[in-house]
Formats: structure tokens, C-alpha cells, sequence
């Protein structure tokens, strides 16, 4: 009995934080049709982070199975949570291997980068910093690949390399092998095109594969 009602406190504690994201809804333009959910620990945090989480998963999915909002208290952070619905994608993947998703200024990419904005014009942080697991993990890549001015840093858990595909079938391919590495200047090459003739200070990465 006592070991029942420990595992229902927990698991209302567990409830109770996913419920403490917020639905930001008017957040600019939205061609991705992503969903934005934020978690505000003061005005005048200094970091905020960027998470984007794994196929199947939603944002709430992936707080309680990662315990940011936890860690946001701990360390001041601000948290911006993104969310892919299924009706973009039937598994909840983040669409990164769409050229109409993973490129500066359309579908996805764009919708995430007004919603980073957006916090940016309303907490003001010192630095913004993005972490994805997975497809998020893939999306992150892109992101910073895309838009280097905006994050600080970026953490990259089992995800591939932005532009490793362009299509589904390539992505498979990508995820499991079935194609040659590019080289270290192709891969250059492929984020300097994101990029779009960014010059300024690249963001600093850590990998967890």
C-alpha cells in the first residue's frame, strides 16, 4: 500500500510539472505548424535553451522523461519546448529530412526560429543555447546550421548531420548506413550553404551519440 501511494505521488508530481509549460500560440509566422510551449523561471534568466524532442514523443512526453523543467529551476534557465504535431508527420518527427522543412526561412526551421525570436523580444537572453534528441537532435543541427548568429551553443543526442537528406528514402539510408560519409569539407560545405554567408562566431557543439 505504501508503495502505491509513493508511486501515485510521483506520478502526480510528474503531471503536475508537464502542466507548467505553457501554450505560446502568437508567436509570429508559423509555416511549419509547429507548436510552441514555454517555461518561464524569472523574466531576467540570462540562458534560454531550446528543446526538441524524439519521433513519438510530445513535448510534455519529453520533459518528464528528461526532467528539464527540474534543471531550469536549479540553473535560472528559461526553456522554449517545440512541439511537432502528428498531423505534420503521423509519427511526431520533426520533418528534417524535407528540403521544405530543413532550409533558412521555410516550413519548420522558420517556424522554430520565430519562436526563438519571439523569446528573445520577450525575456531578453543573455544566450540561447538548442538541444535535440533524435529527429529533434537532427532539427537542432539544421537550426544551427542555419541560423549560427542566434544560439551560443548546441547539444546533439543521436542525431545525424544537417543535410544528410533531402527525401524519406534518403533518410533511412542516413539513419542506418546505407550511404558513404562525406568528407569534413563536403560536410563544411553543406553548413556553409545553410548558412546563407554567415561570417560571424560559429556556435560550439557537444555530441552525445
Amino acid at each position: 500500500m505504501k508503495m502505491l501511494i509513493l508511486m501515485m505521488s510521483l506520478l502526480s508530481i510528474n503531471v503536475l510539472a508537464s502542466e507548467e509549460l505553457q501554450e505560446v500560440q502568437s508567436f509570429g509566422d508559423n509555416p511549419g505548424n509547429l507548436r510552441m510551449y514555454t517555461y518561464i523561471t524569472s523574466k531576467q534568466a540570462k540562458k534560454l535553451v531550446v528543446v526538441l524532442h524524439g519521433c513519438t514523443q510530445s513535448a510534455k512526453d519529453f520533459d518528464d522523461e528528461t526532467g528539464w523543467l527540474k534543471v531550469a529551476d536549479e540553473k535560472g534557465l528559461n526553456l522554449l519546448f517545440v512541439e511537432q504535431p502528428s498531423s505534420n508527420n503521423n509519427y511526431t518527427c520533426f520533418n528534417w529530412f524535407e528540403p521544405g522543412d530543413n532550409t533558412r526561412g521555410r516550413g519548420e526551421l522558420a517556424s522554430i526560429h520565430n519562436m526563438v525570436q519571439y523569446m528573445i523580444n520577450t525575456t531578453s537572453p543573455q544566450d540561447v543555447y538548442i538541444t535535440g534528441l533524435s529527429a529533434g537532435a537532427v532539427m537542432a543541427n539544421s537550426m544551427l546550421a542555419s541560423y549560427p548568429g542566434m544560439f551560443k551553443g548546441g547539444a546533439i543526442a543521436a542525431g545525424v548531420y544537417h543535410g544528410c537528406a533531402n527525401n524519406s528514402f534518403d533518410a533511412f539510408a542516413c539513419m542506418y548506413g546505407y550511404r558513404a560519409e562525406p568528407s569534413q569539407r563536403e560536410l563544411g560545405l553543406y553548413v556553409k550553404k545553410a548558412a546563407d554567408g554567415y561570417t560571424g562566431t560559429w556556435p560550439k557543439i557537444v555530441i552525445v551519440q
